[in-house]
């Protein structure tokens, strides 16, 4: 025990440090509780491992929580298993869950919800389930609300019930919702019921098919809906059938319903539902089935599927045809895409070398008899060739054969050409257990995910991503451990996309580096922030020059860094705009103390100029003024500076005083030194 510590015991000290941790009083609780922990005392450990990521010192808190954690505090368990589930550490953060979920139903609530972000609902049902029957109103609400996206809708909203009477708002907001969402499908049917011919009840439920949360909520209302599309159809609405079809089309396994339901509005002459056929073709990466359809709604005169027609064919290089179909369509900003199409005409990189043209010669009856390696290759130089419905063709054979590269190769294609984030998964997902292929496959599939705007999804394979090298994938979750306040994993995260060249997350690193004392560490992650276009870089490397005694060096970054301020400052807005260090203070303060007394004033006049009362200008000024022997002026800017009735200045009125006392009093009155 430290010998600045009263003489207590290890539960006094325990008591001591939780109830300040409690309040937040981190700095007096931290010797309390370290030196309760050193005593073995499982309890301590816990509460000290808290204390230490609650200062952000998750690398030391580890082996605390894990010590408590192995003598049965739940409470630590559930903090470990965070610290892992943040970093990425998914089957250490199941573990910890796991050890401790059976008997604490904070634990079973944090296992549920990780088992439910990665795609387990049944897994997730259940210990909601445990963790409700150990008393968690948390679980008991969660496991309501998936229930209900379940369908279960009598049992979820029996569940909120419950957790409502026991004093969860939350649940109590669910049923609100819940109520809600119901009465606004009332209100549908209300209004179509007045409907009387297919206009008016267009009118009616055209809103309908943007209440896409209700139904992904409470997926019993579908059939409801559906009841209502159904009633406007027979009421000669096309659209009804458009939107049906779009309704269901979001659940994978109904598919071919709403096929039908668009080639419904097809043969009733609904060249929307025609286009919105080729448009969920399209999405699905059927090109050729796209082209085929766009063109029967384009030929009907359907001004919106000319264009997509248009960009469909640039997009395989069906130049002239797209020219004639974009021309066609008169389509907003249609003129941009014919220059560009006149561009592409100009780039000569529809040819093979003579080589490469015999190689695909050669490899298309090896492809033909069903080598996927070869039919990959073909589908390759065909790509190059811009000869891309042929090379999707071979593509997807090779990858319905069990070739990982070829389906990495199509996604990327069919991405390219506006397929439709979550069709491109199972391409993707494959090249990610190929060792050659997983660091960019696994990379890119993060991206999906975020394309998806699953941000949960998309952590789980960009952590992956970075484990494999990936500097953007680092970047990524770097700037995602930071928010959760894992600024240690941030700073590894953050370095590691710096040594692939990426200059913003080289400032974050360097930043946080002089911000906790390793100045000499900074200065190469600023120098290659400032390098790679972050123009912040330059005041931050005059401010790391400075703390390591490199004047020269530190006047010259901070000049630049005055220089680019005002493109700096375009870059920002809101708070943080606000929040921007202005380096001309700093520029003025090291000219301040190498007597460079006109440059200082230069930039002193500028801002005080901007800011007539700013302080720390004004105590510089005062510096400056005396040093040049005007002792009137070093009051006076010492008193805008707030520095008054000090009776140290009255000497600055003695006759006789020397200029070098001037400048030592008012020096000491500029920096609070009396």
């Amino acid at each position: 025990m430290s010998a600045d510590l009263p003489a207590q015991s290890t539960e006094e000290l325990l008591a001591d440090g939780r109830r300040l941790l409690d309040a937040h009083d981190h700095d007096a609780a931290e010797p309390l509780l370290s030196a309760a922990s050193e005593s073995g005392n499982p309890e301590a450990a816990a509460a000290y491992g808290e204390l230490l990521i609650a200062t952000r010192r998750v690398d030391e808190a580890v082996p605390w929580l894990e010590r408590g954690a192995e003598a049965g505090v739940a409470t630590a368990a559930r903090k470990r298993a965070v610290t892992a589930k943040d970093r990425g550490e998914w089957e250490t953060a199941e573990r910890w869950y796991r050890s401790a979920a059976e008997r604490d139903g904070d634990c079973a609530f944090g296992l549920a919800n990780f088992l439910e972000e990665g795609g387990d609902l049944a897994g997730a049902a259940e210990w909601y389930r445990r963790g409700a029957a150990l008393g968690s109103l948390a679980c008991k609400t969660n496991g309501a609300v998936l229930l209900a996206r379940s369908g279960r809708k009598e049992e979820a909203r029996e569940q909120l019930w419950e957790a409502a009477d026991a004093g969860d708002h939350i649940a109590r907001h669910a049923l609100d919702a819940m109520d809600a969402a119901e009465d606004k499908l009332i209100e549908y049917e209300d209004e179509l019921a007045e409907a009387e011919d297919a206009e008016e009840a267009f009118d009616a439920i055209e809103d309908l098919l943007y209440e896409k949360e209700i139904f992904r909520a409470y997926p019993w209302l579908v059939a409801d809906a559906e009841a209502l599309y159904e009633e406007a159809a027979e009421l000669g609405c096309d659209h009804a059938l458009v939107d049906h079809a779009l309704l269901i089309e979001r659940e994978q396994d109904r598919f071919d319903e709403a096929d039908a339901l668009l080639l419904r509005a097809h043969a009733r002459g609904s060249l929307r539902g025609t286009r919105v056929f080729a448009v969920l073709r399209e999405n699905r990466g059927e090109t050729a089935a796209a082209a085929e359809w766009y063109l029967k709604a384009a030929e009907g005169g359907d001004g919106t599927a000319q264009w997509n027609l248009g960009l469909l064919y640039k997009r395989q290089r069906r130049l002239d045809e797209a020219y004639a179909w974009i021309e066609r369509s008169a389509h907003k900003g249609y003129e941009k895409q014919l220059e560009h199409i006149d561009e592409l005409r100009d780039e000569p990189d529809n040819v093979l070398a003579p080589d490469d043209e015999s190689r695909l010669l050669a490899l298309r009856p090896r492809a033909e008899a069903g080598d996927a390696e070869a039919a990959t290759e073909l589908a390759d130089l065909l790509a190059h060739k811009r000869d891309l419905p042929e090379a999707i063709a071979w593509y997807e054979r090779a990858f319905a054969a069990g070739h990982a590269g070829a389906g990495l190769a199509l996604g990327r294609m069919l991405k390219g050409m506006g397929t439709r984030p979550e069709r491109l998964l199972e391409h993707y997902r494959p090249a990610t257990e190929s060792p050659d292929l997983a660091p960019e496959a696994t990379d890119e599939l993060g991206q999906l995910y975020l394309d998806m705007d699953d941000e949960a999804g998309a952590e789980r394979w960009l952590r992956r991503a970075a484990r494999l090298g990936s500097g953007s994938a680092a970047w990524w979750c770097a700037d995602r451990s930071d928010d959760y306040g894992d600024k240690q994993e941030a700073l590894r995260l953050w370095r590691q996309a710096a040594e692939a060249g990426h200059g913003m997350p080289a400032f974050k690193a360097g930043r946080a580096l002089f911000l906790r004392g390793d100045a000499a560490e900074a200065e190469p992650l600023l120098r290659l922030a400032y390098e790679e276009d972050v123009p912040e870089g330059a005041y931050w490397l005059g401010r790391t020059f400075r703390e390591l005694g490199r004047l020269d060096d530190a006047v010259t970054w901070l000049r630049t860094a005055v220089d680019i301020h005002g493109y700096v400052q375009s870059r920002y807005s809101g708070f943080m705009l606000t929040s921007l260090f202005d380096p001309r203070i700093e520029l003025a303060e090291l000219l301040c103390e190498r007597e460079a007394d006109d440059e200082c004033r230069e930039q002193l006049d500028v801002v005080l100029e901007r800011s007539p009362r700013h302080r720390t200008a004004h105590r510089l000024y005062a510096q400056v003024a005396a040093r040049q022997g005007d002792a009137e002026a070093a009051r006076a800017h010492l008193r805008q500076a707030g520095v008054e009735g000090v009776e140290e200045l009255d000497a600055l009125d003695r006759p006789g005083v020397s200029a070098k006392e001037v400048v030592r009093i008012v020096r000491a009155a500029a920096n609070g030194c009396w």
